[in-house]
Parts: structure tokens; sequence; C-alpha cells
């Protein structure tokens, strides 16, 4: 040594620890110089003082507060721990020792280092009381400030979302209030509904940010509710959610109908064979009164982007009706003033229970049709006269739409014997045996009819013969009813009879799927079995008052147009729910041409791989796949209108997409262990498409000679590095319940820094006694190398 101890000898490890033996019976101070040397060529020389004199308790004092996590453990090294700032007068060994701890435990090792778990749930001020001893005496006790915080739950920011007036608003977890579900420190993060919506109702708000909000009926605009976040030790920021309830305006289109004139005269009286009169009912209403139902009625070229019920309100009325009914389904029906002939309008507008659209147009012709003349024959016995009264008259069986009076007139050649009168009469005496032909026209005044003809047999001798009765078919949609008129429309219109006589029509058998009212004139109405479709008919016969034609069967085709049935897919992401709304359900694109009301119906018990399921008859559903299932997921339904129903397959992707991990860096001071909370750990950087909450798992951890690594799911770590270590490298990888990512790599870099300065230090000794220090008391004790570098020490 340069100056080594006057006082006694010294034993030197590189170390640092040395043992000094005083001189007997010295006491004093002694001293002697070292140097501390990294390898590098970086030394710093000090000077020892060692007090050779009686036994002093030791000192230990203060460390700096300590920090941690609530419910997460902090572990100090003994450079920084409890003996960190101790130190013994006569350079004695010390140990440390915990007396007593508030809120937490704390073990302790003998060098100091210790390791500090809070209380579960504590947040605050807590401290622990430790002493350091000598062997001999101890310190007096020092107190250790720990400080146990909560990060504050990541804000939320104000969201908006958009639904259609009178659908509910389904709200997944991925796209709810909440912008994270864990916060710094890796809390779960949970949400609080603090204002209720002003105009709607929060069918369901879950913890995780999902909800279910239904607007109350009618109403369209925005409302509002707040929430906040909670990780169960402190509240987030208020936010506000927005719902805009949005309703598209119905759109009324212009409407035209055709309709004949009414004219007052209903009927026309003729005479047959000295029989007295009948009425003949030709019912010209019904070729004068406009009737629309409603699946061709007002709301039939009408629209509504929401697809809410419509219903019609009637704005002004038409200016020429002798009456007028409507419904607000879009049916109505419209007579015309008598002779009323030209244009009539009225106006309206539709509503679909919140709003109102624009006005519509609806046009009338009114139109006048020109008579129409039918054929006749007659028979008549030679050396006869054949008088023919007006009931059996060429008028009988004519007709003229709007119920104008009508006048026949003869055109052509007039047969020899023939008186013919304006009223349809006639009278007819025949020359020879054969077959006489003339032709007639209807006026109406303004309009003339096509020809008639009329053809007359020259017999021998007459013999009266039974009506002769056509079949006839019909036809309605089901759950209609079908009313015709007699005359013209009836079932006598395509019936004869000898020479014209009136006859009359008499029910032989009724319907099997439907009721049925059959007038004398040949007019009936029908109404068929609720829900069918199909062929239905019934009999009659045609009576002339003498004789009966044979049985004749009328045809009724029930009709129904059965609704299309289109395939649906949706798509969710694996452990999430789907909502499905009526507005976007199966039925959506299901169509029904003749605008009947249809509802579905599930067919079995719906997908094979459902953790649940509920369908609802207007198409909407609520599905949530087996937990971690990922593949397509299918049922299927019918679509009925209540007289026919047609099936589709439903098919559901569930999807799910793997993580994606990202490598990481961090650095930190040579020797020094690091840190990392999980506001800044390896998950920050890692993503999922699916939105799942991610966790992070070790797959090799860094080579023995770099340290060791304590990696928890919420992504931060504990890093302690090996002595002299450079550069430390691990992999971990993301798990999102169901896939795991590709590893990812992390990379720790200690910062490279030259030694420090070391400095004079004393040590105290009692007479006659060694001093032996160890290495945790020693000349490299408190002394470090921030690069990571190994100290030596040696005497100059």
């Amino acid at each position: 040594p340069i100056q080594g101890p006057l006082h006694g000898t010294l034993e030197m490890s590189p170390t640092g620890a040395f043992t000094y033996l005083p001189d007997a019976g010295f006491s004093g101070v002694d001293v002697f110089t070292y140097t501390v040397n990294d390898g590098t060529g970086h030394s710093c020389i000090a000077t020892v003082h060692i007090s050779v004199g009686g036994n002093t308790a030791p000192v230990a004092d203060v460390i700096g507060t300590v920090t941690t996590t609530h419910d997460v453990s902090v572990t100090v090294s003994p450079l920084a721990g409890a003996l960190s700032n101790a130190y013994d007068p006569d350079g004695d060994g010390l140990t440390a020792s915990v007396i007593v701890a508030l809120h937490g435990t704390v073990t302790m090792t003998a060098e100091g280092g210790f390791t500090y778990t809070p209380a579960p749930g504590y947040v605050g001020t807590d401290a622990f009381i430790f002493q350091a001893d000598d062997g001999r005496s101890a310190s007096c006790p020092v107190m250790v400030n720990v400080q146990v915080v909560n990060s504050l739950p990541d804000s939320i920011s104000n969201k908006t979302f958009s639904v259609q007036s009178g659908e509910k608003l389904y709200v997944p977890q991925c796209e709810g209030v909440l912008d994270s579900l864990v916060d710094a420190d890796g809390d779960i993060a949970a949400a609080e509904l603090l204002g209720e919506p002003g105009h709607g109702t929060l069918v369901v708000f879950n913890s995780d940010g999902s909800f279910v909000y239904t607007p109350d009926a009618g109403f369209a605009g925005q409302d509002r509710f707040t929430v906040r976040s909670t990780d169960g030790f402190a509240f987030s920021n208020v936010a506000t959610i927005t719902i805009n309830v949005e309703n598209a305006l119905p759109v009324a289109q212009n409407d035209s109908y055709d309709v004949l004139y009414v004219n007052a005269q209903r009927g026309l009286s003729t005479a047959c064979n000295n029989s007295g009169l009948a009425d003949i009912d030709m019912d010209m209403l019904a070729g004068s009164r406009l009737v629309i139902p409603a699946f061709s009625g007002l709301l039939s070229n009408d629209s509504d982007d929401d697809y809410e019920r419509l219903t019609v309100q009637i704005l002004t009325q038409p200016a020429h009706s002798q009456s007028w009914q409507w419904a607000s389904d879009g049916s109505f029906v419209y007579v015309p003033a008598d002779g009323f002939v030209g244009t009539d309008v009225f106006t309206y507008q539709i509503f679909d229970g919140v709003t109102t659209s624009e006005p519509a147009i609806v046009t009338i012709q009114v139109k006048e049709d020109a008579p129409v003349a039918r054929n006749d024959s007659y028979v008549v016995a030679m050396n006869d006269t054949l008088a023919v009264s007006a009931l059996s008259g060429v008028l009988g069986n004519d007709y003229d739409l709007n119920g104008d009076y009508v006048t026949a007139g003869i055109v052509g050649d007039v047969p020899d014997g023939l008186q013919f009168n304006e009223d349809g009469t006639f009278a007819f005496t025949p020359g020879e045996i054969g077959t006489v032909t003339f032709h007639y026209v209807l006026s109406d005044g303004t309009l003339t009819s096509n020809d008639g003809v009329v053809t007359i047999q020259v017999v021998a001798e007459a013999v009266r013969t039974a009506p002769n009765a056509a079949p006839e078919t019909y036809s309605l949609s089901h759950d209609g009813i079908l009313s015709v008129s007699g005359g013209y429309n009836g079932v006598l219109a395509n019936d004869s009879s000898f020479n014209n006589c009136p006859i009359t029509a008499v029910l032989v058998t009724g319907p099997q799927h439907g009721t049925l009212v059959l007038a004398a004139n040949g007019g009936f109405s029908y109404r068929p079995t609720s829900g069918y479709a199909g062929t239905d008919s019934f009999i009659y016969k045609a009576d002339d008052g003498l004789y009966e034609s044979s049985p004749v069967t009328v045809a009724i085709d029930v009709l129904n147009q059965a609704t299309a049935a289109a395939a649906d897919e949706y798509s969710i992401y694996a452990n999430s729910k789907l909502w499905v709304s009526a507005f976007d359900g199966v039925l959506a694109n299901d169509t029904d041409s003749e605008g009947d009301a249809v509802t579905a119906t599930l067919i079995g018990t719906g997908p094979s791989h459902a953790l649940s399921f509920q369908f609802n008859s207007d198409g909407s559903f609520v599905y949530q796949p087996a937990v971690n299932f990922h593949a397509d997921d299918t049922f299927s339904y019918t679509v009925s209108d209540g007289a026919s129903q047609r099936t589709a397959n439903v098919t559901i992707h569930v999807t799910q997409t793997a993580p994606v991990a990202r490598d990481d860096s961090y650095h930190t001071a040579a020797g020094g262990h690091l840190t990392v909370l999980a506001a800044n750990g390896v998950l920050v950087n890692d993503s999922d498409a699916d939105g799942d909450l991610l966790t992070a798992e070790i797959v090799d951890g860094p080579l023995s000679s770099q340290g060791t690594v304590t990696l928890v799911p919420a992504g931060g770590f504990v890093f302690q590095p090996a002595a002299g270590f450079t550069t430390a490298t691990f992999t971990y990888r993301t798990f999102d319940g169901i896939e795991y990512s590709d590893p990812a790599t992390v990379t720790i870099t200690a910062d490279v820094q030259a030694p420090v300065n070391i400095s004079d230090r004393q040590y105290a000794v009692l007479h006659d006694r060694p001093l032996m220090v160890p290495v945790s008391q020693g000349l490299l004790a408190g002394v470090t190398a921030p690069d990571g570098k190994t100290l030596s020490v040696q005497v100059i």
C-alpha cells in the first residue's frame, strides 16, 4: 500500500471485503488507501478511516418512498433496501429486520432487500418499521413509507348511435360505451349508468358497455343518457351517449282509376208470352261503382324506408261523388254522381305513426261506355205469328254499363212479315219454313252499340224446350269477397231460354270451402273460408217457370300468390351476441305480391351451435354462439301469408381472427431491475380485429445469463437482470380466448455508463478486536457500475 494501516494489519479481497486487526492496545484512528477498478481502466482512489474504540450502535436512516399498484407486490433489492442508508460506526456487519407493517405484509432479507404486498383492495399510504443490527446492538427504528396507488379508469368518450323509430337498438360490447375494457393497472373496467334516456327505455344495460335501447312509441329525434366507468376504486369522467332516433318520411304516390258514369235507370221491363211483367235487375251500380280493395288501394304504390305501418288520412273529398267511403288501409268505394262524366279528384296523405307524407292526388276518370247488343234467337210455327213482348224482346239480354235508357233500331234489310219497335218488341209472320235473320243496334242517345243479330227459326210445329245453362268460372284472392251482379255479369249471362223467356237461377248444391248467397237474377256473393286457397264450386239450374235446365257447375278459383322467401346471411364475432331487429330480420327480403301480412316460424330448434337463441314471428332474433365456436351456423324458417308458406335458410358466419403481437423494446440502467406496468406493457401495441380481450404469456424466457422475467397476463412484467447483463430478450404470445398470436420478441437493453466515483469510508472497531468487513459493508458497498461491469478493489 502507498499508505497502509499504521496501527494494525490488513487483509484485502478484490470484492471490497477486508479484515483489519488493530495492534494490541491501540485505540484511535488508523487509515489506508485503495482503488476501485472496473477492468477497463476506470478507477478511483479512496481512503479508509478506521476508528478503533468501543462498540457503537449502528445507524439506520430513511430510504425513499416505495410505490406500487394496488393488489401488486413490489420487490426492492438490497442495494436500494432498508440498509442502503445504514452503517455501523464500528464497521460491524449489519442485518435488517421488520418490526411492524400496517396495511400489508413485508418479507425482508438480512441484507435489507424486501418484498411488500399491500392488503387486498387497499389504496392509500402505508408504512412499515425496521431496525439495523450489528449483532450486539440495534439502531433506532426507521419508518419506510409506501404509496399504494390506483390509476384512474381510462376516460370514456361521448358516442352517438342511430336507430329507426319503432325499432330496437342493439349495441354489442365491441361497439358499446366503453373505449377500453382494461385500465392502466390491468383492472377490468365496468360501465355504470348515471342518467336514464328521456324518450326511450334501456331494456338492457350491461357492465361491459353493451346495451339495448327502445325509443318511445312515435318518438323521433335525439335521446341521451349518461355513463361512466369504474375499476372498483375510482370513477372515470362522465360521458354522454346520444341516440338519433330517425324516421324517414313516408312517400305517397299519385293514383288514377276509371269508372263508368251512373244513370238513374237501373232496370228494364219486358213481357213474355202474356205471363205478366217481371223486373230484370241489371244492377248497373256494379259497373258504375269503383270498389278498390286494400291490396290495390291508395297504399299499394306508397313507400316508407322505415317499413313502418302506414295509414291513410284524407285531406280533400271528391267533388262529384254520389257516395264515398274510405278506410285507413287505403281501400275505398266511390260512386259518381248521377249523370256526371269527367274527372273527379281527392287528395290524401299517409302517416307512419310519427310523420306524414306530402299530399298525393287521386284522379278518377268517370267514363261513358256504348251499350252492348247481344244476339237473340226465336222459334215460330208456320201459320203462327211470333209476338215478342218487351220482357222477351231483343233488349232483354242487352245492357248499357252506364244504365242509360236505350232504344233499338233495325239496320240493313227488313224481312217480310216483320214489325219492329224501338223498345225491342216485335211481331213476325213467317211466309215459309226456314231461317230468317235481321240486324239491329242500340242507342243511348250519345253512343251506338255493336250489331245484334236476331235469328228466327220457322218450323212446321214449335215445341217449347227447357232453358240451356252453361258453366262459368270466377276468381278472387284468398280471404276476399266475390260480389257478382246479376244480368250481364251473373251466372245467367251465358244461359238461354225458349224465345228469350225470362229465367231465374236456382241453387242445387252450395260450395264446400266458403259461403254463398245466390240471387234469382244470377248475381251472387261468395266468401271463401279464412286462409283457404284453391278451387271451390257450386251447382245451379236455370228455370223459366215451366222448365229447368240441367244442373251446371260454377267454378271459383280462390287465388293466392305465395310469398317469396329468400335466404339470409349474417356475420358475428365469436363469443359475442347478434341482435337482429325486425327491420333487418329474416322477413326483410321476403315479399308477398298481394301485400298480405306475413309471419315467420322457426323450423326445429334453431342453430345447432347456439349457446342461446330467440326467434320471433316478425323475423327478428337474438343469437349467441357456443363458447369459442367459430364457423358457419344455420337454421331454417317458414314464411306464411296465412294461405301458403315457403321455406328459407339462414346462415350465420361466426368469425374469429387471430390476435397480432408486435415486438417491443425497453431500456434500463445497467444492473437495475425493470418494472413495467400494464399501461406500458407488451400488449399496448398489440391488436385483435374482433375486439377480444387479450392476455399475454411467455413463450421463451431470457437466458439465465441475461436475467429472469415475470410476465402478468395484462402485459406488465418485472425483469431482474443477471450480473453483467447488457441485452436480454424473451418471446411472448397473446391469447384472445380462442386463438394465439404468432410470438413477438421483447428486447431489454442496459444503458452503459462510466463507473461511479467512490468516496472515503469510515469504519470503527473496538480495540483489540479484529474488524471484519463483509462484502455488503465493504469497500464496494453502495458503489455501482451502471453499465453492469464487475468491480474489484485493490489496495494501493
